[in-house]
């Protein structure tokens, strides 16, 4: 049995939308080949044919139909679950302290909290120590 992913399920859909793997293949900016396999892998793994396939084009099988309507929603879910697992790398929460001097609090800090933490979600405290002779 063969593995497949959610780009094949991807790819299966745009073929289902055109009924044509040469024009889904073009809409999906990648080659022929590629969608074909994508459809035999998900064909496989079911073990059902999806297609019929003519020179003129496909037309789906009931299998394929179902696939097609249950497919959109199963895309959906991964990419959700793709967010919220990138989203635990991004999410950074807790008590923080920083100590440094006032001239980089003031100047350097605040560039490069902004560069560093621009993509993540921040639910944290920060305390900011400017006094020199501080203990840390």
């Amino acid at each position: 049995m063969m593995i497949w992913n959610p780009t094949d399920l991807r790819y299966f859909i745009e073929v289902a939308y055109t009924l044509n793997i040469s024009r889904a293949a073009e809409r999906l900016g990648v080659g022929q080949p590629a969608v074909s396999q994508a459809v035999q892998r998900l064909e496989s793994y079911f073990g059902t044919q999806l297609l019929d396939r003519y020179k003129t084009g496909v037309r789906l099988t009931a299998a394929g139909a179902r696939l097609q309507q249950t497919g959109r929603s199963t895309l959906e879910i991964c990419s959700k679950l793709k967010d919220e697992v990138l989203a635990s790398d991004t999410h950074i929460q807790g008590h923080f302290t920083i100590g440094c001097h006032p001239s980089v609090a003031l100047y350097s800090l605040p560039f490069f909290l902004k560069k560093k933490f621009s993509r993540a979600i921040l639910i944290f405290r920060l305390d900011l120590l400017t006094d020199c002779h501080a203990k840390f």
